[in-house]
């Protein structure tokens, strides 16, 4: 038994053991508390992965919300952020010696509010109210006048790369009121044209 046992201690090699694990030991403590060169290393590393990150994620496209409407026969859609209210148009007061598309005024929550109908900046033909007809209330920060609408269809929301070229989307003169036409056909008007028209501003 003591013969084998010594000779087994023969064999083995202590010295390279102790040999692994002190390099083991240096490894360990490289990993924990590394040299500035091998830092620099892996913080370049991590930068070079941390790039290459928004290549595999694609942006989301740019998102137009609009409300959809009829206007002779026509799907037109507004910038929802500039439509303070959609409403039913009850009564209203006509304004004699008005151009055309001046159809009158009404009553919004004690305010007098003018109506306008754009179908004659398309040279669409007009029609008369029914009753799904309805009042779109448009506005930066308040009411500031309304335009007909033969109905309102709800909600829409576009890829500002489904826009196309205006160039079609209108037959009449003011196609600066259009930002573009829509692959479903939906016309998109530019509501911060329409705002800023001096036509359509109302003197206080």
């Amino acid at each position: 038994m003591t013969n084998r046992g010594s000779e087994r201690a023969r064999v083995l090699d202590w010295q390279g053991i102790r040999t692994r694990l002190g390099q083991a030991e240096a490894a360990t403590a490289g990993a924990l508390d590394p040299t500035p060169e091998r830092a620099r290393q892996m913080l370049e590393q991590r930068a070079r992965d941390l790039a290459r990150e928004p290549a595999a994620t694609s942006a989301a496209a740019p998102q137009l919300n609009l409300i959809a409407f009829g206007l002779a026969g026509e799907t037109y859609g507004i910038e929802t952020s500039l439509v303070r209210q959609v409403v039913r148009l009850e009564r209203f007061t006509p304004v004699p010696g008005t151009p055309d598309f001046v159809v009158g005024v009404t009553n919004v929550r004690g305010s007098v509010t003018p109506i306008f109908d754009i179908r004659t900046f398309f040279n669409l033909k007009a029609s008369g109210l029914t009753d799904l007809s309805r009042l779109l209330l448009l506005g930066r920060e308040e009411v500031e006048f309304g335009i007909l609408a033969d109905a309102v269809y709800g909600q829409e929301e576009l890829a500002e790369s489904d826009i196309a070229d205006p160039s079609a989307a209108a037959a009449g003169p003011d196609r600066r009121f259009v930002r573009g036409i829509a692959t479903s056909s939906l016309i998109v008007l530019d509501g911060a044209a329409l705002l800023d028209d001096p036509r359509l501003e109302v003197a206080d």
